[in-house]
């Protein structure tokens, strides 16, 4: 297998290609510890591995013992993984002091991921004011600090392109704020989509939607991957845990969500791939803060 990662410059539309051959694909038995909550740190990045949402009553008994309290949902998950998408945002923006809350909630290191509201992403069509939306967003997440993550903008299907707008959306972002952007019109998947992100340090995110792992088209100093896939093929997982590893060994930051389920399966998924992750760290000798 040959993983291929195309680094996307906003001078370039061709921008760089690096072939990398991969390491020898290994598969391990899932490590439902804390093992899981470690996330690649060295000289070069960080990979944080995580569900999409956490607090999901169907997984009481399976992912949580039967009779966790709510308030106790977010620390046993934090304990195990190292980041958390949350949705909720999209359309109730959470209180001070419930952003407050979490951040106490959950050890050094871990991060949230935000979803931007639905609200914003809808005045970013041809309206300026969205900038000074996000720019409100942000001084209310503000209060996670170092456990601030990634913000997540989602454009609909009916919201064709319109990189001028994207282009004034980020003008007027925060500095410092790490933005990534899913496009689901496919207008907007062109090299000139790419360089306005890679102008901003913006990043594309990587979906895989169970058809096979996607390009890694990379315009900022870390990557956004949501694995939506609900398989267990172990060639999958161990090639995403190969992608992953290789990323934060070119000194990007790697964000990666599962897709939750019912039944609590993606929370395996996600420390399975954490434990993937640790042992191509062990190959490379890229040592693990935990």
């Amino acid at each position: 297998m040959q993983v291929v990662v195309r680094l996307v410059s906003s001078q370039a539309a061709a921008g760089q290609w690096i072939d990398r051959r991969s390491a020898t694909a290994r598969t391990t038995a899932l490590a439902a510890s804390t093992a899981g909550r470690a996330y690649l740190h060295g000289m070069l990045a960080e990979a944080r591995v995580g569900t999409s949402g956490y607090a999901y009553r169907d997984w009481i008994g399976s992912v949580y013992p039967h009779g966790t309290a709510p308030a106790d949902l977010l620390p046993y998950y934090a304990n195990h993984l190292s980041t958390v998408e949350i949705a909720a945002t999209t359309s109730r923006m959470p209180t001070a002091e419930q952003f407050t809350a979490w951040a106490a909630a959950v050890p050094a290191g871990f991060q949230f991921a935000l979803k931007l509201p639905t609200r914003i992403t809808a005045e970013l069509r041809g309206s300026r004011s969205a900038g000074r939306a996000l720019g409100t967003f942000i001084e209310a997440a503000e209060q996670l600090g170092e456990h601030l993550g990634p913000i997540l903008v989602q454009l609909p299907a009916d919201f064709p392109a319109d990189r001028p707008a994207l282009g004034d959306f980020l003008r007027a972002a925060p500095r410092g704020v790490r933005l990534a952007f899913e496009f689901l019109h496919p207008s907007w998947q062109e090299d000139a989509t790419l360089r306005v992100l890679s102008a901003h340090n913006a990043a594309l995110v990587l979906t895989d939607n169970g058809e096979g792992a996607p390009r890694l088209e990379l315009t900022a100093d870390f990557a956004y991957v949501r694995i939506r896939r609900e398989d267990d093929r172990a060639d999958a997982w161990a090639e995403w845990a190969e992608r992953l590893a290789m990323l934060t060994r070119r000194g990007v930051d790697v964000y990666a969500f599962l897709k939750h389920d019912r039944k609590g399966l993606a929370v395996e998924r996600a420390l399975r791939l954490s434990t993937l992750l640790r042992n191509e760290s062990d190959v490379n000798e890229q040592p693990l803060l935990t």
